[in-house]
Formats: structure tokens, C-alpha cells, sequence
């Protein structure tokens, strides 16, 4: 936080305001940067990468994850206090029913895994499994990322209800023979709301047959595939 002494890195993140300010903040600077160090404008060529190093491929994506309303008991002497409970997350509590500011409270819809390509994950709280599907937000290439997120911060993205929030970003190298990494920060909410952040960091080759030790490899991927076929049949 810019008025702490202390700053926080991503993984130190402990409240809401935190994670608006990361992302707001470091994350915007690392991967929407126009300038150099000394004020110049950067090339054509570095906008849109990550560190002038990495280019970023397809969009950022963020998805997010709810519980409805009545996902927790609330004891009938509290009802008044508390009409709504909103609880952990949990496949009977997932909520998919549209959200928005109060001028538009179905502006975010739920996508199905089919529909977003979304996979299944495991989370880092109590072996929680979260859904592929999502309410998903994708900046593309081009538009503004500031104002995109500052958007999704008056139309109050994240609320009570959210319990869980990934934000996915594939970045290409072609300096070290074209590696694709797919970059995951992943923000969980627990019902008594505590924050847990987690990052994942997926890296992969695109050519796999470049080096001369890669051409050894497949020479011997090829023998064995030779020799299991020639002892099964």
C-alpha cells in the first residue's frame, strides 16, 4: 500500500483494497508500460510485453467465483442484523445468478467451462475444488487496462459474495526458443474473510525439435516407440 511504509508483495496481500492495489499498481506498470525508465515513449514493437522481455499472447483474463446469498445459517436471533449469510465456497453454495452495480445488476454474467475453455482447480483453502466455469472479464489487446480495471472496481467487481478470483496472462519469449508461459494469480476468500493469494507459473516449450540435444531426443522417443511396439506384436 502506497501510504504503509511497508510495501506488500502479491503474496502478502491480506485485504481487498490490497489486491485492487497490485493489480491497480505493480501489475499494471509490469505488463501496460508506454515509457522508458528515462520518460521516452517505447517502440511499437515493446508495447503490450511484459518487462520489455515477454509478449503478451491473447487477452487477460479474470475470473471470478460466488456463493449465493443463503450459502451459510444465520441464527434467528441475528436475522435483522444479518438477513444474508454468505458462506465458503462449496459446489451446493456456487452461485451463477447475474451481478452488477446498482444501475446495472446484470451486467456480469455466468459462463459455462464449455463456453470459456475454463478447467477445474484445486485451491490452496481446505482442498477446495472450484468450478471451470466463471464470471470472466477479458481485456484484449489494445484497450486501456487502467480503465478497464478501474471500471470493475466502481461497478464492484469483487463483493461479499466472491470467494474466488484468477486472473490468467500467457506471455510468449521468442529469445529463449519461443517459451510459452501461462501465468495464473489466483486470489481465495474465505467465509470468515481471510485472503489467500497464490501464483502459478506454467512454461512450455512451442518448439519442441530445435537444438541438436532435441534432435537426439526425438531420435530416441522414435526408437522406443520401435522397440515397444516390436516386443507387444
Amino acid at each position: 500500500r502506497e501510504d504503509c511504509q511497508y510495501l506488500k508483495t502479491f503474496k502478502e496481500i491480506g485485504q481487498i483494497i490490497e489486491f485492487w492495489q497490485w493489480f491497480t499498481g505493480p501489475f499494471v506498470k509490469a505488463i501496460d508500460d508506454t515509457e522508458w525508465y528515462n520518460g521516452q515513449p517505447l517502440d511499437q514493437a515493446d508495447l503490450d510485453s511484459v518487462q520489455l522481455n515477454n509478449k503478451i499472447v491473447g487477452a487477460i483474463r479474470i475470473r471470478q467465483l460466488r456463493v449465493h446469498k443463503k450459502s451459510c445459517i444465520t441464527n434467528d436471533k441475528l436475522q435483522e442484523t444479518y438477513p444474508h449469510c454468505y458462506g465458503k465456497y462449496i459446489f451446493w453454495n456456487h452461485d451463477e445468478t447475474p451481478f452488477g452495480p446498482p444501475w446495472n445488476s446484470t451486467k456480469f454474467t455466468y459462463s459455462s467451462a464449455d463456453e470459456i475453455g475454463g478447467i477445474v482447480m484445486v485451491g490452496s483453502y481446505a482442498t477446495a475444488v472450484y468450478s471451470a466455469g466463471g464470471f470472466v472479464v477479458d481485456i484484449n489487446k489494445g484497450e486501456n487496462v487502467s480503465q478497464r480495471l478501474e471500471q470493475l472496481m466502481k461497478d464492484r467487481f469483487v463483493d461479499k459474495q466472491t470467494r474466488f478470483l484468477v486472473i490468467t496472462l500467457n506471455t510468449i519469449n521468442n529469445a529463449l526458443n519461443s517459451h510459452l508461459t501461462v501465468s495464473k494469480f489466483i486470489i481465495e476468500i474465505t467465509a470468515g474473510g481471510q485472503i489467500i493469494p497464490t501464483s502459478i507459473f506454467r512454461t512450455m516449450r512451442l518448439k519442441l525439435y530445435y537444438s541438436p540435444q532435441d534432435v537426439f531426443r526425438a531420435a530416441c522417443e522414435i526408437s522406443f516407440v520401435l522397440f515397444t511396439i516390436y516386443y507387444i506384436y
